[in-house]
């Protein structure tokens, strides 16, 4: 039966197999669910699965690559994130996923900290990968139990002060860039520091990403493009160095120096 509440959502109340088999209610905010779920219910009851289902027999292992198969692939580092999720999975000796559990886990980053020597932080980040895959797997219909680990509290990290280079430091890093026999590396290194930018967004820079005073950096960490403004002396050095093809960068300039 389906009714409507007086809170305005719906109700499904309704016995599998006649009174005195088990009861179901479930509440709905539209019509439409109310009835598709009354519709799947009934129909899984009729074959006799909703109510005796089979164990979950899967490992942490299956989850992780259930999770890359599902989404993790499209994750910039996907592939680097799923080794280090199979890595996990076989220190903390690949447990059936319904039986693991929050000590498990404590256990495992101990040992990760006292014997292997990581970082709270490292083991923080593994903490927030094996998570992912839970809440994603929830997220996505393939996991309906609680996450094991959702109460775990991280490390607290304390903010690692900040280094700068004085102006001197800066002027000996150009002098010695200057001289290296890889003529880019002057200019990139002008790049990065005058942008702030990641040496690989930095190296990466094709013509096509600098304009009259300004440079863009695409692909970046954040998934998101940038437009920085340079000085003009290092636009003219950086649009002259830079290949003349457009998707072609400093690293490819590098990389074909190396090749011959």
């Amino acid at each position: 039966m389906i009714r409507k509440l007086k809170n305005g959502r719906w109700e499904v109340d309704l016995w599998t197999n006649g009174r005195g088999s088990k009861r179901i209610r479930k509440r709905f905010d539209t019509k439409a669910e109310a009835k598709r779920f009354e519709q799947y219910a009934l129909g899984r009851s009729a074959e006799r699965k909703d109510w005796n289902p089979a164990p979950d027999r899967r490992h942490l292992s299956d989850l992780v690559e259930e999770w890359h198969d599902a989404s993790g692939y499209r994750l910039k580092d996907g592939v680097k994130r799923k080794r280090k999720l199979e890595m996990i999975t076989r220190l903390l000796g690949n447990p059936r996923a319904d039986r693991f559990t929050a000590s498990d886990f404590a256990s495992f980053r101990q040992r990760r900290i006292e014997i292997d020597r990581v970082t709270e932080n490292t083991v923080n980040r593994e903490q927030a990968y094996l998570n992912a895959v839970f809440n994603e797997l929830a997220r996505l219909g393939s996991w309906d139990k609680p996450n094991p680990i959702r109460h775990v509290r991280k490390f607290k990290i304390d903010e690692q002060e900040l280094a700068f280079l004085t102006q001197e430091e800066i002027n000996r890093l150009l002098v010695e860039c200057r001289a290296s026999s890889n003529p880019s590396l002057y200019t990139v290194t002008r790049l990065a520091l005058a942008t702030g930018a990641r040496w690989s967004e930095a190296e990466g820079i094709t013509r096509g990403n600098l304009a009259p005073y300004r440079v863009t950096f695409n692909y970046t960490k954040s998934g998101k493009s940038r437009t920085v403004p340079i000085p003009k002396a290092l636009y003219e050095d950086a649009i002259q160095e830079v290949p003349f093809e457009s998707k072609r960068s400093f690293q490819d300039v590098v990389d074909l120096r190396q090749a011959s």
